[in-house]
């Protein structure tokens, strides 16, 4: 299995389990920070909210 640039597969592998139905916008701009997570997208999300901001 090959490496992505930012690290060994399991390290991305949440982002498989994803458990909302965000577009690419809505994901990038929530990513960044530059969309605060709501209540339910925080408790959809577990403790992967945490993860929250993932890059800037």
């Amino acid at each position: 299995m090959a490496w992505h640039a930012y690290g060994p597969p399991s390290t991305l592998c949440w982002a498989a389990r994803f458990p909302l139905d965000w577009s690419d916008r809505h994901y990038a701009r929530a990513a960044t920070g530059r969309l605060p997570l709501t209540a339910v997208e925080r408790e959809r999300l577990g403790d992967d909210a945490d993860r929250f901001t993932l890059f800037g």
